[in-house]
């Protein structure tokens, strides 16, 4: 009988302390959260995706450092590309297939922070306009005691979701703005024309008036020239005159000389003759 009682008093009180620590795992709540970086992306883009813990209740908890989740997005729209963690947080399980994960920190957390950043990038070849990310199967480990770290509860939380909308992207080709930019070239590579036909009209004009210069220079010079041709002619042809002059003088002057000349041989021939004739006649006698 007395073994009984203390039986039934045993379970009594393994009951209450069960009891009471669903009461205390109970004001333990915690929500987690989905942020984009944009709401609207053109496909071919990239979005991130940051995880984050909110409206976390710790109660009589100390706090979490485990919590696991999985992700669900639709492959046709969006493909992932990689994660960044957060806050020491560490990626301790990530299966791509299903996209669950499991994370943990060498901290007990009780207040609200960012835990991982997913990125994905929207596919090309896609006609949706809405793309939605959940996060579903949720759940934290938290301690529950200071002195006992053996006392651990798991709370789960709610899914939750974030939509982003889909914009088409422009074809490059036929952007206004691309367009646009393709005028203002036009127009630096006319007014660069114009540049360039100001520098020829300067370096015309530059021609030209060297071509002027040159051509005074050239008159001035040919003036000169034909000043000094003159002078030359001038010269020229009074040598000539005098030329002339002296030739129409010399013959009369070398006849007179020869004259005289044969004048002055026969003088001699007579004289010679007559100084022989008498000494002829002196021999004579």
């Amino acid at each position: 009988m007395k073994r009984k009682i203390i039986v039934i008093n045993l379970i009594m009180l393994v009951s209450v302390f069960m009891l009471a620590i669903k009461v205390n795992a109970a004001d333990t709540t915690f929500k987690l959260q989905i942020k984009e970086s944009k709401n609207e992306i053109n496909y071919g883009d990239e979005v991130l995706f940051t995880i984050s813990i909110a409206d976390l209740q710790k109660g009589e908890a100390v706090g979490t450092n485990a919590i696991t989740a999985k992700i669900d997005y639709p492959s046709n729209i969006l493909q992932y590309e990689d994660y960044t963690t957060n806050n020491k947080w560490t990626m301790t399980s990530f299966n791509e297939n299903n996209m669950t994960f499991a994370m943990t920190n060498s901290q007990y957390i009780a207040e609200n922070q960012d835990i991982v950043t997913f990125k994905f990038k929207a596919k090309t070849d896609i006609n949706d306009t809405n793309a939605t990310v959940s996060l579903k199967n949720i759940s934290a480990g938290f301690r529950m005691s200071e002195e006992d770290v053996t006392k651990t509860s798991t709370i789960k939380a709610e899914d939750v979701s974030k939509t982003i909308h889909l914009l088409q992207k422009q074809n490059e080709n036929t952007t206004p703005d691309q367009n646009t930019v393709a005028d203002e070239n036009t127009v630096i590579d006319q007014n660069t024309v114009a540049d360039e036909n100001t520098v020829a009209d300067e370096n015309t004009i530059a021609d030209e008036n060297s071509t002027t210069n040159e051509t005074d220079n050239n008159s001035f010079i040919g003036n000169v020239s034909n000043n000094t041709q003159n002078n030359t002619t001038i010269t020229k042809a009074d040598t000539n005159s005098d030329t002339s002059a002296a030739t129409k003088i010399l013959p009369s002057t070398g006849i007179k000389n020869i004259i005289l000349i044969i004048a002055f041989i026969l003088s001699i021939v007579v004289v010679i003759n007559v100084i022989a004739y008498y000494k002829y006649k002196k021999l004579m006698h």
